[in-house]
């Protein structure tokens, strides 16, 4: 005679077995979706090069071989480019990819394709973490067929590292424990954010800002970690911090060993586009608000290089994004992970009042739309 514990235990096997197969399945047909969305005729779309990819690579190639950028500047913390500067980490690591394929279209979207890739598998995680595994597999598959992340992963631009370094923060933010030093790894890849994308000079702060007295509140990091974690972080944003000085004073370049500070030829991206810098910030600061809520509710900027006619998530998700943040920030479950979602939705949509909004300046606020989005369809699947 068998043990009914035994029996018990043994159907209790077969029933896990069966739901982590079944999970499974589903993990990796939904990443197979979204490789396939993003290799299809690879090579030829989009076809040719937009000007900033072309940018990326030659400088990349430059580094390679003569240790300078196209202007003749050893290793800028950001490429002087058109001469009013440009975000320079993507063109740094595109430097193995030429070395070993030659400067081709397709290796300078490499690195991106396999980003975009990597970044299906974050979301997954980073919803895991928020609630369970079925909500990590559907902001998986949101992300996996969305058509603005589908374009940016065949692009050559550097706007979606900021995303990527981004998720690598957050999720070492939410294994942050009172006793552990998760968060001076997470002040690592959110040092690396500013290198990424510029809007992260406004963005990385602001959800800091927001979110260590949730943090602190929590008893998920002491205050030993915060101090190691912000110095980090500090240290690492410095070269950027003089950058910024040294733009906003008109001041000579700074060489430290092989790295350099550049004087840029002409002024700045952020002091020709942030609305307080205009002649009347009110009115450039409400006409910022507007251009936002057009570009999430309508989904489209008006830009054909960075829009798709699809939107961000297609344009009959808002309603469901609606509903989707009121049932997410509701629920009583994993409440420090909702508010950081949460600081970081604030954070992201803080750039499109300082600049107007596209897809590419609002790319770290879809995200968290996607997990909205998500949390409606996991209320909906728990109400079957």
């Amino acid at each position: 005679m068998i043990p009914n514990r035994f029996k018990s235990a043994v159907n209790s096997l077969k029933t896990n077995w069966k739901i982590n197969f079944k999970h499974l399945l589903l993990f990796f047909a939904i990443l197979g979706i979204g490789i396939f969305a993003r290799t299809w005729e690879y090579r030829s779309l989009p076809p040719g090069l937009n000007q900033d990819e072309a940018e990326n690579g030659v400088e990349a190639q430059s580094l390679l071989k003569y240790g300078v950028d196209r202007n003749g500047v050893s290793f800028p913390v950001r490429f002087i480019s058109w001469g009013s500067g440009q975000d320079a980490l993507y063109g740094y690591m595109l430097i193995p990819f030429v070395a070993l394929g030659d400067l081709t279209t397709t290796t300078v979207r490499f690195p991106m394709l396999i980003i975009g890739i990597l970044t299906i598998v974050l979301t997954y995680l980073v919803g895991n973490k928020i609630r369970d595994s079925t909500f990590g597999l559907i902001v998986m598959f949101f992300i996996a067929i969305s058509p603005w992340h589908i374009m940016y992963s065949r692009w050559g631009l550097e706007i979606t590292l900021l995303p990527f370094f981004f998720l690598i923060g957050l999720l070492y933010l939410f294994q942050s424990k009172y006793n552990n030093y998760w968060f001076i790894l997470a002040c690592l890849f959110f040092g690396i954010c500013l290198y990424a994308y510029i809007t992260s000079y406004l963005a990385v702060p602001l959800f800091l800002i927001l979110s260590i007295p949730v943090l602190l509140r929590a008893k998920r990091i002491s205050i030993r970690s915060l101090i190691i974690g912000l110095t980090l972080l500090t240290i690492l944003a410095m070269p950027l911090i003089l950058w910024v000085i040294i733009t906003g004073f008109d001041l000579e370049s700074i060489r430290l060993g092989l790295m350099t500070i550049p004087h840029l030829p002409s002024p700045p991206r952020h002091e020709t586009d942030i609305a307080i810098y205009q002649t009347n910030a009110l009115s450039a600061l409400s006409a910022n608000l507007l251009e936002m809520a057009n570009v999430l509710i309508l989904q489209n900027d008006g830009f054909l290089i960075s829009s798709t006619k699809f939107g961000y998530l297609y344009v009959f998700t808002f309603p469901f994004i609606i509903l989707g943040a009121y049932f997410f920030l509701t629920s009583p479950q994993n409440l420090t992970e909702t508010k950081l979602v949460l600081m970081w939705l604030i954070s992201a949509l803080a750039i499109g009042i300082f600049v107007k909004a596209t897809f590419y300046r609002l790319n770290l606020a879809f995200i968290p739309l996607f997990i909205f989005c998500a949390a409606f369809m996991h209320w909906l699947n728990k109400k079957n």
